[in-house]
């Protein structure tokens, strides 16, 4: 009778302590993985978060540099204004814009004179600031800025404020292309993400973040 009762006990034994160590090593594992995927979805969420805010930075950036713009013209033209005694004096009929089959596309393109050399790229221009600071770079770029430049790039994101379309677009080094475009826009507002586009536009500001584009046009083939 006593080896049946230690041959119980060590079996009740036996089985009550032998999942512990197995019980134990599952949960170490669960909690690895859980921690990965929790690490990688919140790193998702911050780069998601980052490319919102920079992308709205630009746009007031844009809309405040627009403004600015405006109001040196409507300066400009107030000081151009005749004097009242010239009220009488003969006046120049004023040109009517002709009206063009597709909206921001001139039937011209300006002079090839006013284009960045044939073998600038976006991230040529990134190289200025390899190792420098964001002002140095801005002044060994600055030589290309007021020039313009076509591209053919995939598109990353269209954005669209009160005067103007913003249409990003991809680059080999992560940085951005920023291109501003006049509104309405057909063409533009028809964009997604992913579709190679040509674009021609004029080089506002090369800084560390990348290269904003003014008075952009789509390139039709």
């Amino acid at each position: 009778m006593d080896d049946l009762s230690n041959s119980i006990a060590s079996g009740v034994g036996a089985v009550v302590t032998a999942p512990w160590p197995f019980f134990a090593v599952v949960c170490i594992v669960v909690f690895g993985v859980w921690k990965v995927i929790s690490t990688l979805y919140s790193t998702r969420i911050q780069n998601a978060e980052s490319t919102i805010t920079m992308l709205e930075k630009r746009i007031g950036q844009a809309e405040a540099e627009q403004a600015r713009l405006g109001a040196e013209q409507a300066s400009a033209g107030k000081a151009r204004s005749p004097a009242p005694e010239q009220a009488g004096a003969a006046v120049a009929p004023l040109s009517v814009p002709v009206p063009q089959t597709e909206p921001n596309l001139p039937k011209s393109w300006p002079n090839e004179e006013l284009y960045v050399p044939s073998n600038f790229t976006p991230e040529r221009a990134m190289k200025y600031f390899v190792g420098r600071t964001a002002l140095q770079g801005e002044a060994d770029a600055a030589k290309y800025v007021n020039h313009r430049i076509k591209l053919q790039r995939a598109v990353k994101q269209v954005n669209a404020t009160p005067s103007s379309f913003l249409v990003v677009l991809e680059t080999a080094d992560g940085n951005g292309i920023y291109c501003f475009f006049g509104r309405p826009n057909l063409a533009v507002e028809t964009l997604s993400i992913g579709d190679v586009v040509q674009i021609d536009g004029l080089i506002e500001r090369i800084y560390i973040l990348g290269i904003d584009l003014q008075d952009c046009r789509l390139i039709r083939e």
